[in-house]
Parts: structure tokens; C-alpha cells; sequence
């Protein structure tokens, strides 16, 4: 099975926005096709709407061979995984760039965040 990662960006609006509905409209025009399209064509990059089209021909390319060879998209790490797991893993990998002997103990700690972050998360 072939499989990419691939970075995608949140669009959020703020719970107490001055303007919540024109926020979400303006949240929802923003991710339409005529919107992504414009905004991938300006900056030179893919689209995050899959009905967006590219004038980039190396974007179209890729798009096209990821579709037509049936790979499998994951979601980047940063992005896929809970804030508490993610920073406090950027912490312990930096201990371990400072001591690379500590290995074990790094991997464990990380191990124990997770195992914490996702139980209290079950338990919501």
C-alpha cells in the first residue's frame, strides 16, 4: 500500500466573535470550491477542498497520481494527535536531543502522556 502524510491547517471562530453569523458564513465561503480555488491559484499550493481545481502543474500532477495510484492520506502528526501529547512530546524530544543516551526514558515519558491524555479524554 503506498500512503503521504499530508499538513492541513483549522479554521476557527472565536466563541464570543462580535459577529458570530457573518463569521460563519464567511468560515463557510472559505472552504468552497470557488474560495480554495482562488486561494491555491494565488499562493501556488493544493487545495484543501478536493473539488478545487490547481493551474499549478506540479500540484495537478501530484493530485493526480495520488488519486489514479490509490494512496492512502494520514493526517501529519502535529495536526492528528491531542495539544497535551503533541507539546509535551516536543519537550521529551528535546531531552533526548540534549542527552541522546536517555532514550528509554524519554519513549516511556512520552508513553505515559499519551496513556494519561487519551484516559481522561475517555473519560469526557
Amino acid at each position: 500500500a503506498k500512503s503521504i502524510i499530508f499538513e492541513a491547517g483549522a479554521l476557527g471562530i472565536a466563541a464570543n466573535a462580535p459577529n458570530p453569523d457573518e463569521s460563519k458564513q464567511m468560515g463557510a465561503w472559505w472552504v468552497s470550491t470557488e474560495a480554495t480555488t482562488e486561494f491555491a491559484n494565488l499562493i501556488g499550493d493544493a487545495p484543501s477542498n478536493p473539488n478545487a481545481v490547481s493551474d499549478n502543474q506540479a500540484v495537478k500532477s501530484l493530485i493526480d497520481m495520488l488519486s489514479a495510484d490509490g494512496y492512502t492520506l494520514y493526517q501529519r502528526y502535529w495536526e492528528a494527535s491531542p495539544v497535551p501529547i503533541v507539546e509535551g512530546a516536543v519537550d521529551y524530544l528535546a531531552q533526548f536531543m540534549l542527552n541522546p543516551g536517555d532514550l528509554m526514558s524519554v519513549l516511556e515519558s512520552i508513553q505515559q502522556l499519551a496513556d494519561q491524555t487519551w484516559a481522561e479524554r475517555e473519560g469526557q
